[in-house]
């Protein structure tokens, strides 16, 4: 909900109509609930961000290491002792796809695929890439 959205509310649940049918004066029960979309919407900005962020740091750092995280990911999963269709089903990915990685396929796999693998790895991002 983008702020224009946000001050839409407010002037609807602050207009007369609202007085009308609340009596003047008596705030609106719908007043508690412009700070919870505001605070929704602070929220929602700052996991854009975020996602911004993390793109912005894939695109920059992990991409141009992708042979030495393709290294890192089998190195991880032999160590836990997984398969790659293991790794597939734990990350919910195809199969197909752990084994292109690993051997070079993708030469530029999403940011949500490499962070399901990390996470079915237990291992952070910055770990993929060191």
């Amino acid at each position: 909900m983008d702020d224009q959205k946000i001050q839409e509310i407010k002037d609807v649940v602050q207009s007369s109509h609202v007085n009308f049918l609340f009596g003047a004066g008596v705030s609106s029960p719908f007043l508690p609930l412009l700070g919870d979309i505001e605070t929704r919407l602070s929220s929602e900005k700052k996991e854009d961000e975020r996602i911004k962020i993390k793109k912005e740091y894939f695109e920059k750092v992990m991409l141009p290491n992708l042979e030495v995280v393709a290294k890192n990911i089998k190195k991880y999963r032999q160590t836990k002792g997984l398969s790659q269709d293991k790794l597939s089903r734990l990350a919910d990915i195809a199969h197909a796809t752990i084994i292109k990685i690993e051997s070079g396929g993708i030469q530029s796999p999403t940011i949500d695929t490499v962070q399901k693998i990390a996470k079915a790895l237990g291992v952070s991002l910055d770990d993929l890439i060191k």
